[in-house]
């Protein structure tokens, strides 16, 4: 079977790029990132680095608050990197279609992944 990789094409307006695919992004200084997904089909992995700590954020596309969940918190994966004393979030976001999507990374507010 073929393997098929997706990549992604993006341009942010908060935090940095620092790699396409798997895509990676680096919040800013107040812990934020927004960018517009350009390209990318199925489920795209998404890092967001940088994090001071993993608790109370989300995700938004297209202004929509992102919730995979099935057993709670199952829908997104956190990393700690003990040399440099911070957290990484990241979300597998599924694309159904290819026409470019607005994504933000923030604070939440209500219920607290």
């Amino acid at each position: 079977m073929p393997r098929i990789i997706t990549l992604a094409r993006t341009s942010h307006r908060k935090g940095r790029v620092g790699w396409n695919y798997p895509l990676s992004v680096s919040t800013d200084r107040k812990q934020q990132a927004e960018f517009t997904l350009a390209s990318g089909i199925g489920y795209v992995p998404v890092t967001f680095t940088g994090l001071k700590d993993y608790r109370g954020f989300g995700l938004w596309v297209d202004g929509a608050r992102v919730d995979q969940a099935v057993h709670g918190n199952d829908f997104w994966q956190t990393d700690y990197d003990p040399a440099r004393k911070l957290w990484s979030v990241t979300y597998n976001m599924l694309r159904e279609s290819s026409r470019p999507c607005q994504v933000e990374f923030r604070r939440a507010t209500g219920r607290q992944p």
